[in-house]
């Protein structure tokens, strides 16, 4: 079984979901070969003016050589993007498959307007200028005005879901810190092809609060989502966000049959 790695809290989260190896030497019998890039079902909301550290995966045949050599790429952007700026990157290896090269790209994100954006591909730019486009799935970026509130009243639980196995349903765990009612409003999450289910959602007499939000799912391709939702939730008396961690499902008990999947996804993309 296998494991994907996806993000880092750009502050103080450190997620390293694959044992980093060391890369094999080159040979002349190698072939370059394109990256594949994992596709994954992604809504994320952020504030205006933050930063956060995301990671995605690509996959090569074993033992091919990458066109992707860190050497030689000057930047990677979101294609068509205006709200979201790749600032900071860089790439690392991982844990080997039968028949893959497992590789990621650490990047830090930072949310520089505000708006909605669906992007489904990154550009990736070389140091002789030339550039080429990867299809990545579906990702939902809202990007919001800063909460006027310093420090919200909730947080995370203690055992926040960062990591499941797969998703058929959004884990909310949050704990009122203040000694004042708090009343959650929503828990925004906008996914290609889920539709997500109306769940009453109240933090119990000792202020925590644990429970699904169940999803139905209409296309059931997508393996990997990554979900940062907004937390809407009033607060003696006015209305506030708050934004939680990132939670990344399907990245445990990975078979080479899922890298397949993955593998052949861009493979029939770049044949269109």
């Amino acid at each position: 079984m296998y494991k994907l790695s996806l993000f880092k809290n750009s502050i103080t989260l450190l997620v390293t979901l694959l044992i980093t190896i060391s890369s094999a030497s080159c040979s002349p019998n190698k072939i370059y070969e394109e990256a594949h890039f994992i596709h994954y079902n992604t809504s994320f909301y952020a504030e205006k003016g933050s930063e956060y550290t995301l990671v995605i995966t690509y996959l090569l045949k074993k033992n091919s050589n990458d066109y992707l050599d860190p050497t030689v790429v000057e930047s990677i952007n979101f294609k068509n993007s205006k709200n979201v700026q790749i600032k900071n990157f860089s790439f690392f290896n991982s844990e080997s498959t039968g028949k893959y090269d497992v590789k990621n790209i650490e990047m830090v994100l930072s949310f520089n307007n505000l708006g909605i954006e669906r992007l489904s591909e990154i550009e990736i730019n070389f140091k002789n200028r030339s550039s080429k486009n990867y299809t990545i799935g579906n990702w939902y970026f809202n990007v919001e005005n800063k909460d006027s509130i310093d420090k919200s009243p909730i947080e995370m639980g203690e055992d926040y879901a960062i990591i499941s196995s797969f998703f058929d349903g959004y884990l909310v765990n949050l704990v009122n810190k203040s000694s004042e009612k708090v009343l959650l409003n929503e828990v925004h999450i906008n996914l290609d092809d889920v539709l997500m289910e109306s769940t009453k959602l109240e933090f119990d007499l000792s202020g925590k609060l644990k429970s699904k939000i169940e999803a139905n799912i209409d296309n059931p391709s997508y393996k990997f989502y990554v979900i940062r939702p907004k937390v809407s939730y009033t607060y003696e008396g006015k209305k506030h966000s708050y934004y939680p961690h990132a939670s990344l499902y399907g990245v445990i008990n990975l078979t080479e049959n899922d890298f397949d999947k993955e593998y052949l996804k861009t493979t029939q993309h770049e044949t269109q």
